[in-house]
């Protein structure tokens, strides 16, 4: 009887089984790790997600500015194009 309790086929399975389990366990720490490592990187690839669409957005809001300029600029041109023709012809008249 104790042969069987400590020792024998039955003491052998118990091991076998005990290795088994020990090694499944190993093999779950490991998938945990896994998984947790993977939601860190998922995280932080989220937060270079929202940098990006941050800084994009201030790159738009730049351009549109610059745009708004442009326009002006090319409005105040428009317009001294016209004084400076006013002022030609205004010339050609009295010479």
């Amino acid at each position: 009887e104790k042969s069987q309790l400590f020792g024998g086929e039955a003491g052998t399975a118990s091991r076998e089984h005990r290795t088994r389990m020990a090694g499944a366990t190993a093999s779950l720490e490991q998938g945990k790790k896994k998984i947790s490592e993977a939601h860190n990187m998922a995280l932080e690839t989220e937060q270079i997600g929202a940098d990006i669409l941050r800084d994009l957005r201030e790159q738009r809001e730049t351009m549109q500015r610059a745009k708004g300029n442009l326009n002006t600029v090319d409005g105040n041109l428009t317009d001294a194009q016209g004084t400076i023709k006013r002022i030609e012809q205004s010339q050609c008249v009295i010479s």
